[in-house]
């Protein structure tokens, strides 16, 4: 084994005090102190001929912290878009931390004798959280005295969020400008089932605003049974029903993916044409094409979401007794995907 590389090895071979060695390789400031160009030079270049690295453990004693933070997430999670990711990290590298990924199984997060064993796993200054149940995020919080901030959630206090309303109320008014005026607003969830996250609200609220500003009457595509799961979802049938009568929507503003494919789906079979006779925008972070068209997306900030929440969190390290008000990010207008105006006789 490789013998490890020490700063008195590189002070002896630079021919310079073992401070200067150690405060030159820390990359941090020093009032009063400053070291010549040449020498800098000479350190890191040696530091890199001898294959330095850092003790982790001996740096996290001298600086009182560990460097890094940790993005939590539930074992079997899927919906983790890789740009919410980069952005995470790539922030986390601008304030000099490395961002870990630490996957929990849920009975870690619900047992609060557990947490304290857990935090020492994974060694961390903050916390990231997201799509955690409530009582998980109270039970970390409350057991560890670790800062952390939640992504994608819209508590008062230290969360960093999409803007769903106003999300979904340019998703609508893209659809009015272009005159329709039966527009819809598809869920695969019931409006009472008890499995919502706040943005099926928030995008529902944000919908129902704009279409009555506009004096236009809301209307729902959804699953008649509460909480039923998607895959025994009857709302295939119940759809197909809708966009056969007279009155049916010309446009779709759809909560997402799971719920734009099968309104399209139901709308092929009925011999219709997409964007010619339905226009659908879904609210998605990424671009997404069904049979070979592109739809409208409004992206998802989630990607500047994790971005805030990163600044929010070195914030709170910063002062660990001081909460943050949350943060609501904002959607951009968008030109993604294929919209057409109604159908002379839809």
């Amino acid at each position: 084994m490789a013998k490890r590389v020490t700063v008195s090895a590189i002070a002896e071979r630079c021919d310079v005090a073992h401070t200067t060695v150690s405060r030159v390789l820390s990359g941090r400031k020093y009032q009063g102190w400053s070291v010549r160009p040449e020498v800098r030079e000479r350190i890191e270049r040696t530091a890199k001929q001898m294959n330095y690295r850092p003790n982790a453990a001996a740096r996290a004693v001298q600086r009182g912290k560990f460097g890094s933070i940790a993005l939590m997430m539930r074992e079997g999670q899927s919906f983790l878009p890789m740009s919410m990711l980069h952005a995470a990290s790539r922030h986390a590298h601008q304030h000099d931390n490395d961002l870990k990924i630490h996957v929990v199984k849920p009975d870690d997060l619900t047992d609060e004798s557990r947490i304290p064993k857990l935090m020492r796993e994974i060694s961390v200054d903050g916390l990231l959280l997201t799509a955690l149940p409530e009582q998980a995020m109270k039970v970390v919080t409350e057991a560890t005295g670790v800062p952390r901030i939640i992504i994608n959630s819209n508590h008062a206090e230290d969360c960093a969020y999409p803007d769903d309303i106003q999300g979904a109320r340019l998703a609508t008014q893209d659809m009015l400008k272009l005159g329709h005026r039966r527009i819809a607003f598809c869920t695969t969830k019931h409006p009472n089932s008890k499995y919502h996250h706040y943005s099926a609200i928030d995008r529902l609220n944000g919908y129902e605003q704009t279409m009555r500003e506009a004096g236009l009457a809301p209307r729902m595509l959804h699953s008649k049974e509460p909480d039923a799961p998607s895959r025994h979802d009857p709302r295939f049938h119940e759809w197909r029903q809708d966009f056969q009568a007279p009155d049916r929507p010309t446009a779709a503003v759809c909560y997402s993916v799971e719920s734009a494919i099968p309104i399209a789906e139901a709308a092929l079979s009925c011999g219709l044409r997409i964007p010619e006779d339905l226009s659908i925008t879904l609210l998605h972070p990424d671009r997404f094409v069904f049979t070979g068209v592109a739809m409208r997306v409004m992206h998802i900030p989630l990607d500047r979401c994790a971005a805030t929440a990163v600044e929010m969190l070195m914030k709170r390290i910063a002062k660990p007794g001081e909460s943050l008000p949350s943060q609501a990010i904002a959607y951009q207008p968008v030109e993604d995907g294929n919209l057409a105006p109604p159908p002379s006789k839809g």
